[in-house]
Formats: structure tokens, C-alpha cells, sequence
């Protein structure tokens, strides 16, 4: 479409007879509306339109009429939609197309460096580092001040604080290299946050008083300054600090906020409500601002604040450390103390994050830091014995107070549980594997740690049989988790055990299987590699599948491959018409599947096999437009992308095999062997211009190895149809020992090559 509303669409195009092709829908029932076609400045055409839902209103008009607006009314004069279709002059310019950058070591200018690392950091590239560029540019130039400020950052993303100084002190080097006062505050803030986080705060009192020298900082400075201010009881400082803050910004509310706890303590009740209320009116979901205000007046409104937040852990966790950046630790424990007494509020919306042990821990770090030990020991042993579900901290200050319940005596297993997890997500796995591995000497028999091991080990430490060790331990652990048999399906997978022995084990724990549909897909794919076609036909067409992410076309490639694969056994067996059926249905899933084919999908290899059927029914007019139809298509659509050569691209060059035109069939299977080379050649590196990634789900792969596969098989389909049979099935042979699972290349040497040579005259 090109303009809508709620009472119609229009769509104006061009077809191949000369004529604009006008298509209007509504979702309403409209009788004798009218479309008014103007051209310039006069009125070219007034037709008479009934629009109801469900139906396409379609009208031409010649090419050469010059449209310059349309115009749907209503039976009394109203006008509902208008369209001024836009001719596209020569003259415009298309942006230029978007190209990958270089690699680090082929860039020979630092700035470039820099600015290909800020460009994967603010798209936030999902395959590419942009740390890789910034080292890269101050391995050539170690002061290079941008750079080492974009690696502090990252530092303080992931808690190293130590570093992070340690990048912005040669930044603040080079800055202040010729005078004292730089252009820019960002260096000394990030040093401020790094020494505030480091508990310096006397050091980062003096960098951000730096950082408020250039006004761009000068407001996030200020807020910093006034929170170090509160911390050491400076509420006078902290006032006039807070002050300037709102009066250089539209809206800071956490600076309203403090300044209104500030008016609290210095007993100005007045101010420090007519502060909240104002805020309030202008952000009635500021969750801070509403318990403040509670705290005033506790009792009917504490009922509301709970009810506005659900009394959820993360939004309470949020306002406690609010509270503990500002030093307010006893508004801190009170706050969390009310949330461990209070119930859930009813809501619609399951909430699984509405109560967290990380609240438990906090509670214990914060009566530690007031000196009350016995209330301190008492919820950190019940946060250590608690049950860890949707435990992932993801705040600076977790990661301190987790780190602290570590060193505490007793179990630290879920603090060891949670500081792996986020370690991990920071990126800093060696630091994750030995907290986890804490926790585990505290409590072996924890299957979630087990898991992460394995994960780890196999994804970083590049250990496969510590990964497999692992995940043995964590299933037997844990023998119903669904989710952990099928990763460690997924482990034995990748580490080529057979697919007999794994189809074994799933068989064992099917109802486990069953309850997920990637792993339905995963025991399909399995029955049809040992040629239990039925019984995975059977599967598919009694579940109801959901679309995953990742997972688009799984279920259906499997469909296809049982489909296929009985016809081609009724065709071995002389049963033609009941194979004709099996390729038919084969590209038509029933809607228990969840989802169709897509459209730019190759059709070759079921066309292919419906020549074949028909031939043998003597229909020899519907073979040939079969083969024809299978020989036409130019691409494929695999891993949600188009491609040129692909399985499917066997199945097309039989097919022009079948149609005699043989010049046409070897090209073909030269072109695919030609391109099987280039595929074995590819660099291990996912495309820069991925948007989807659906094998990339929890193990990572050797992409080099995964190419490697590919190109051999493809390599092995080029021989075959070039009739270099033997050289094929070894082909064939080096893919199953690669991926002893590789279904195609199973199918290849158990079917061995497909007839080529077929004869469409009336007497075959």
C-alpha cells in the first residue's frame, strides 16, 4: 500500500499492458463512495467504489494519464483518503549501499580505527568487536585518547574499574598535555564513575569537579557531585548541586527526586512535597518519586506504590540502589524490607521476576554495612538456600554485594550462581568459570551450575570432553529438564556420536522430547536419517508446531524430507500414483505445522519427483511441465537468505537431464562444483550483513568445519551429476564423517544417484 487509515488502503501500480492498476480495501463496508482522479489541475476521472471488508476494489487507468492525486469520499462528501503518487525523476540520487569495514590490521589510519569501533558500538553489532579496532589503534599509538576512553567504557560495562582507570588516566595524559582544562569533560567523567564504583570517592570528587568544566558533561557532573555530597552528609552542597542541575535540564527526575529527600531531611516538608507532586503530574510512573511520597504519608499510599510497581523485585531493586548510590541506607532497608513483607498485587500479566533472592542478598550486604551482623548472616543464609529461578543481577552494585557474599563463610552456590552469569554476559568467562567453579565445591549436585560449566568449556575454554562431562553430570541431575537434554542432545551432536545412539537415548525420555518443539524437530530429523519416514510423518501431522526464533523452516524441511522420501519408496516399489501423492503433499504442510514455505523457497527436488511419477502414470505432458517447472528455478532460500546454488540446484539439472537439454545439465553441475570449491574456501566468519543467525543458538560451531561440509556435499551433488559416481559417494562419505548426522548426504549413498537419463516420448 501506499496510504492508509482506519477507514481504507490504496495501492497504485504499474502492469505490463500500460496501465496504472488502482487497488483499494477497507475494513469497513462503504457503499457509493467516490474516487476522484486529478491530473494538474483538472478532474480526470469520478467513479462510483463499494468497499467491503475481505474484498480488493481494482480499476485501471491508462499509463500515459498523469495522476497527480486521488481522492476516496463518502456518500456525503467526506473525504477518507488521498494519494499523490510520487514519479521518481533521474535525478535522484540513491544513498550509497553500505559496506563492511576492513579488517583492524588493514586499516592504516588510528582515527579510522576509532571510528569503525564507535560505528560497531552504537549499532551494536552482533558478530563484530569494536574493542578489536581500538586496541588495534593504540597498539600503533598507546596514547590515542579516544580509543583508550572507548575501552574504559567498556571496562566499567563489565566491572573492571582497576582498568578502566588505568585507560583513562593515558586518555586524561594526553588531553592535558599542553593545558589543564580539556575540550572535552568525558575522560575525567568516566574516571569519576570508575573511582566512585572503586568506593574513591574523594578521587572521584575530583574528577567529575573536572568533568563540569565543559558543559556538556557539566550536568551528569553535577548529579555525580551531589550524590558524593549526600554520601558524606553535605546536604547543603547537595541542594545547591541539585539545584543547578534542574535548572540546566528540561527533566533530570532523579535529581528532583534527591533534591526532594535533601528538603526531607533538612525538615522543609513543604518543599520537599510540592517537589514529588509536581513530578508526579508530569511522570505519574516514576516509581522512585511514588515512594518517596509514600514515606510522607505512609499506609494508604505505600498500598498504591506496591500496587503501581506490582511490588516487583527489579523495580524495587532499581530504587534501592537509587537510595545506596545517594548513602540513604536505611531508606534502602526499609524499602526492601517492605517489598519481603509484602504480598503481590493481583495482575493480569504472570510476573516470574516478582520475587528474586537478589533482594535477599541486598538486604544481607546493607545490615552489614550498618553493623548488624546477626540480621546480615540471617538473610544471606537464606539467600544462599533459596531456590536461584530467573536469577540474573545485571547492576554494578550486584556485582559488589554478590561479590561480597562470596567471601562470607557458609554456601556461597547461588551467589557464586548468579556473579558466573553475569561475568559471563560481560564477556568475562575466565572470571565466570572459577566462580561458578566456587559454587560447585560448595554444592556439586546443583545442575545449573554443571550446565554453564559445560557451556563454558565448550565455547571458551575449547574443552569437549569437560563440556560432555559436565553435561552428563547436570543431566543426570536433572533428568526432566527439557531444556538440558536438549542441549546436551545438541553437545553429542557436535561432538559425532551417532545418530542411532542419540535417537536411542531420546526414545528413552520421549515424553521429555515432546514438550519442546525444537527438540521435536531435532527427534524428527533423527527418524528420518534411519529412514522411520512413517513414524515421523506421523509426529508431524498429529502436533501443533509454534514458529521459534531461529527455527523458521525446521519443521517443514523435515516434512518434506518424510514426503519425499516415501514417494520415492512407492516409486521403487512400481506405485506411481500413490508416490504422486506423497510429492504433491510434499510441498502443502497442514497447518498444524504453524507455518508455510516461503515463498522464494526452491520447488526443484518436488517437481523433479513429480516428473518422475508422472512419466511412470504415462502423463507425459504433466511430467514434462514438471521437469520444466524444477529446471526454471534459478535460486533457493536457505538459512533466510537467497541463494544460488543449493541442494535444490541437483534436482533442477536432473530435470534439464530429463528435458534433453544435457549441454545445459553438465554446465549446471560444473557451476556447482565450481561453486562447492569457493564455499570450502570461506573463512570461518559469519557475514557482516547477517540479520539472522538460526544455527547459532547455544553451542558455538566451527564455521570453517560447518563450510567445509557444506562445500563437500555440494562438490559430491556436482559429481553425481556429472555421472562420476564414485568420486560422489566419497564426497558423501568425507560429509558423514565430518557430521555423521548430515541427513542429504545420508540419503545420497543410501539412494545412490538418481536416474538422469529419461526418455519424454510417448513410448517410455
Amino acid at each position: 500500500m501506499q496510504n492508509a487509515n482506519r477507514f481504507a488502503a490504496i495501492r497504485v501500480t504499474s502492469d505490463q499492458q500500460n496501465n496504472w492498476e488502482i487497488r483499494l480495501v477497507s475494513p469497513l463496508k462503504i457503499e457509493n463512495a467516490r474516487l476522484l482522479i486529478r491530473s494538474s489541475d483538472h478532474l480526470r476521472s469520478d467513479r462510483i467504489v463499494s468497499l467491503a471488508p475481505g474484498q480488493i476494489w481494482t480499476e485501471k487507468v491508462p499509463l500515459n494519464v498523469n495522476m497527480t492525486r486521488l481522492s476516496l469520499f463518502d456518500s456525503a462528501g467526506r473525504e477518507l483518503l488521498s494519494y499523490e503518487p510520487f514519479i521518481r525523476s533521474n535525478s535522484v540520487q540513491l544513498p550509497k549501499p553500505a559496506v563492511e569495514p576492513l579488517d583492524a590490521s588493514e586499516i592504516t589510519s588510528t582515527d579510522e580505527l576509532f571510528l569503525v569501533g564507535e560505528h560497531l558500538e552504537q549499532y551494536r553489532h552482533p558478530t563484530r568487536n569494536p574493542e578489536l579496532y581500538w586496541n588495534e589503534a593504540i597498539r600503533r599509538d598507546s596514547d590515542d585518547y579516544r580509543s583508550r576512553v572507548a575501552l574504559a567504557r567498556k571496562c566499567i560495562g563489565r566491572f573492571q574499574y582497576r582498568e578502566a582507570i588505568e585507560h583513562l588516566n593515558v586518555a586524561i595524559k594526553r588531553l592535558t598535555a599542553f593545558h589543564p582544562n580539556p575540550v572535552t569533560g568525558e575522560a575525567h567523567y568516566y574516571l569519576g564513575v570508575a573511582f566512585r564504583f572503586s568506593n574513591d570517592y574523594a578521587l572521584a570528587e575530583d574528577a567529575f569537579g573536572k568533568a563540569a568544566w565543559d558543559r556538556s558533561w557539566v550536568q551528569a557532573a553535577r548529579y555525580e557531585l551531589a550524590l558524593l555530597a549526600c554520601c558524606r552528609k553535605d546536604f547543603v552542597r547537595a541542594g545547591e548541586l541539585l539545584r543547578s542541575v534542574e535548572s540546566g535540564t528540561a527533566q533530570n527526575n532523579h535529581a528532583a527526586i534527591l533534591r526532594s529527600i535533601v528538603a526531607r531531611i533538612e525538615n522543609d516538608r513543604a518543599t520537599s512535597t510540592t517537589i514529588l507532586v509536581e513530578l508526579l503530574r508530569r511522570d505519574p510512573l516514576d516509581h522512585w518519586a511514588l515512594y518517596e511520597l509514600a514515606r510522607q504519608n505512609p499506609g494508604k499510599r505505600f498500598d498504591e506504590f506496591l500496587t503501581r510497581c506490582r511490588n516487583d523485585a527489579q523495580t524495587i531493586l532499581d530504587v534501592t540502589f537509587n537510595y545506596i548510590e545517594a548513602g540513604f541506607i536505611q531508606e534502602a532497608i526499609e524499602l526492601l524490607e517492605l517489598h519481603e513483607k509484602s504480598p503481590e498485587p493481583a495482575s493480569m500479566t504472570p510476573n516470574p521476576l516478582a520475587r528474586g533472592i537478589m533482594t535477599q542478598f541486598a538486604l544481607a550486604w546493607l545490615y552489614s554495612q550498618v553493623g548488624d551482623e546477626k540480621r546480615s548472616k540471617t538473610w544471606l543464609a537464606d539467600a544462599q538456600r533459596a531456590e536461584p529461578s530467573y536469577f540474573f543481577p545485571s547492576r554494578p552494585l550486584e556485582a559488589q554485594i554478590l561479590d561480597w557474599a562470596i567471601s562470607q563463610t557458609g554456601s556461597c552456590r547461588n551467589a557464586a550462581y548468579g556473579l558466573g552469569n553475569l561475568y559471563y554476559d560481560r564477556r568475562r568467562h575466565a572470571d565466570a568459570i572459577r566462580i561458578w567453579g566456587l559454587g560447585l565445591n560448595d554444592d556439586p549436585g546443583f545442575a545449573p551450575l554443571q550446565r554453564n560449566l559445560g557451556l563454558a568449556y565448550w565455547n571458551q575454554k575449547r574443552e569437549p570432553g569437560k563440556a560432555r562431562k559436565a553435561y552428563d553430570q547436570a543431566l543426570a541431575l536433572a533428568p526432566s529438564d527439557a531444556r538440558l537434554a536438549y542441549e546436551h542432545d545438541q553437545l553429542c551432536k557436535r561432538l559425532n556420536e551417532a545418530p542411532e545412539t542419540r535417537l536411542k537415548a531420546l526414545e528413552t525420555k520421549l515424553e521429555v522430547v515432546l514438550s519442546r518443539d525444537d527438540f521435536s524437530v531435532e527427534y524428527l530429523s533423527l527418524l528420518n536419517f534411519v529412514g522411520r519416514h512413517e513414524d515421523a510423518l506421523a509426529l508431524m501431522t498429529a502436533r501443533r508446531f509454534h514458529p521459534w526464533e531461529g527455527g523458521e523452516g525446521k519443521v517443514l524441511a523435515q516434512y518434506r524430507i518424510a514426503r519425499i522420501a516415501l514417494g520415492c519408496e512407492l516409486l521403487n516399489r512400481g506405485n506411481a500414483a500413490l508416490a504422486l501423492e506423497q510429492f504433491d503433499a510434499a510441498s502443502k504442510p497442514p497447518w498444524n505445522l504453524g507455518e508455510e514455505f516461503h515463498c522464494l523457497q526452491s520447488k526443484a527436488d518436488v517437481n523433479y519427483w513429480r516428473g518422475q511419477a508422472s512419466l511412470l502414470l504415462g502423463q507425459v505432458k504433466a511430467a514434462e511441465e514438471a521437469f520444466l517447472g524444477s529446471a526454471n528455478e534459478t535460486q533457493d532460500f536457505k538459512e533466510m537468505a537467497v541463494t544460488l546454488y543449493s541442494s535444490a540446484t541437483y534436482y533442477r539439472g536432473l530435470s534439464l537431464y530429463a528435458l534433453k537439454r544435457d549441454d545445459e545439465a553438465r554446465q549446471l553441475f560444473a557451476e556447482l562444483r565450481q561453486h562447492a570449491e569457493h564455499v570450502r574456501k570461506l573463512s570461518g566468519q559469519i557475514d557482516y550483513f547477517a540479520t539472522s543467525l538460526p544455527n547459532m543458538l547455544v553451542f558455538e560451531d566451527d564455521l570453517s568445519r560447518v563450510n567445509q561440509i557444506e562445500g563437500f556435499f555440494l562438490e559430491g551433488l556436482g559429481l553425481a551429476g556429472l555421472g562420476r559416481t564414485r568420486e560422489a559417494q566419497l564426497c558423501f562419505s568425507r560429509v558423514l564423517e565430518l557430521d555423521p548426522s548430515h541427513l542429504d548426504a545420508r540419503q545420497q549413498l543410501r539412494v545412490g544417484p538418481v536416474p538422469a537419463e529419461v526418455d519424454l516420448s510417448p513410448s517410455q
